[in-house]
């Protein structure tokens, strides 16, 4: 998991320090599994499995969010400064690297 520290200028003097988590990240471009590759029958089945998982990820957020009262935020990047990246868990690059080479730097 990614944790995010930064400061963040709403306004020249509104400025906060932050900590987030983020869920997703701003893009140019769709990142995620391709399947294409896939016989029918098995890509349906990839596709079925992996929105259960997704979905049993996002209710237990959602969860999370209700259990501490936190609320979801989003943030222009342009208006972010000083950021730290920390990792969690996981998602950490160098497990990654370690458990699963062929994603690595994907």
């Amino acid at each position: 998991m990614k944790i995010l520290k930064f400061k963040y200028t709403k306004k020249i003097d509104d400025v906060s320090e932050r900590v987030f988590i983020p869920l997703t990240q701003p893009a140019m471009l769709y990142s995620g599994i391709d399947v294409t590759n896939l016989e029918p029958e098995l890509q349906a089945k990839v596709i079925q499995e992996l929105a259960e998982v997704i979905n049993e990820r996002d209710l237990a957020i959602g969860a999370k969010i209700a259990e501490f009262g936190l609320g979801f935020k989003s943030f222009m990047p342009a208006k972010m400064d000083d950021i730290d990246i920390s990792y969690k868990g996981n998602t950490c690059p160098e497990l990654i690297a370690e458990k699963a080479p062929n994603l690595a730097g994907s």
